[in-house]
């Protein structure tokens, strides 16, 4: 494990020249107090050593870059550190249960690299108020780190069924410059075939004496093996969509005890021209009709008068209405299904299983 004063010196020899110096890390300062200077100034003088190691100490050059004057990059995101003890603390304990974490997962690590590697990359998990508020943050990555729900997960685990199709799902620890200490994989299995779906990115703490899981995104996995067997049946997931209730429009009139239409839906007729000999009806493409029916009419097909005047009776209802606009159209919100991306919908079904059991 890491000692206090060791990730002290690879954060001031290797930590800042790395952000300093590196184009895919965004440069930051790192502001500390006087106390936070004499601090340095402590480990320089007693430095870090660990048998059958050699270990660099820290030397005056290597804290020029941390003084406030070589500090201020306007341009750059910065960390005021009030309580330095505390935030190395915070620091060792975050290494330390990663480190613990990796050898649970029987990830291979070396322990002065993992910790490098995450003095330079945890700070690309800030947004705007952590860096405000440092020290809360890196409290929350600890609590990340140390939550144990889903790790049950971490072997290969069947979850539930669709049809034939069998879900299994397991838990990965993440690398540090991911968005999340852990991800969820999943694996579809029918008969021999094999199919695999988007791994989640996800983090899990404690809050009110409730867990609150974090889903910080959905990425496809480096190796996808799709199965376009399994993909056909998954479409239908789309099946059990309920669409809302649509309310009766004021589209006719009794009088007399008959019905008038007011509105009448406009019918295309299809083309029954014959095709040629040999020739094969061309196939319409299979769409998502989005707006739900029923909820306006197109314009009525109107009869010319003049051609057919036995239309109009001596005691029919007559609606008489000038035209002022030689187009006519309708302009109106209306209601559409939304139409939810298959990968979202599996992610979806096969996560619930998985909280259900927690």
């Amino acid at each position: 494990m890491v000692d206090f004063k060791e990730l002290i010196e690879l954060f001031v020899i290797r930590c800042i020249p790395s952000i300093k110096g590196e184009n895919e890390i965004p440069n930051i300062n790192f502001i500390f107090d006087n106390n936070g200077m004499r601090l340095f100034d402590y480990v320089k003088k007693k430095p870090f050593k660990k048998e059958g190691y050699w270990t660099p100490s820290i030397t005056d050059e290597d804290l020029k870059p941390l003084k406030p004057e070589n500090n201020r990059n306007s341009s750059s995101k910065t960390i005021i550190i009030k309580d330095p003890v505390l935030f190395f603390e915070l620091l060792v304990d975050i290494v330390n249960e990663q480190i613990k974490l990796f050898k649970e997962y029987d990830h291979h690590c070396n322990e002065r690299s993992v910790t490098i590697s995450l003095l330079v990359r945890i700070w690309l998990r800030m947004d705007e108020n952590d860096f405000v508020d440092v020290v809360s943050f890196l409290k929350k990555e600890l609590l990340f780190y140390k939550d144990r729900t889903l790790d049950k997960y971490k072997e290969e685990t069947y979850i539930t069924s669709f049809e034939s199709i069998r879900s299994f799902a397991e838990v990965s620890v993440n690398e540090s410059w991911d968005e999340t200490t852990r991800s969820m994989n999943f694996r579809l299995e029918e008969n021999d075939n094999t199919h695999t779906i988007s791994r989640v990115l996800y983090d899990i703490k404690e809050e009110n004496g409730e867990k609150i899981c974090y889903i910080y995104g959905v990425q496809n996995n480096l190796f996808n093996i799709t199965n376009k067997k399994i993909e056909r049946k998954l479409y239908k997931l789309n099946k059990g969509i309920d669409n809302p209730k649509v309310n009766l429009e004021f589209d006719a009139v009794s009088h007399n005890g008959k019905e008038f239409w007011i509105n009448k839906k406009y019918v295309v007729q299809e083309n029954n021209q014959n095709q040629g000999v040999g020739s094969k009806p061309k196939k319409k493409a299979k769409g998502f009709n989005r707006v739900l029916e029923d909820q306006f009419r197109f314009h009525y097909d109107t009869v010319i008068i003049k051609k057919c005047p036995y239309v109009i009776k001596p005691d029919s209802l007559i609606h008489i209405s000038t035209k002022v606009h030689g187009t006519s159209g309708i302009s109106a919100y209306v209601k559409c299904l939304l139409l939810i991306p298959k990968r979202d919908r599996i992610l979806a079904w096969i996560w619930q299983n998985i909280i259900n059991r927690c």
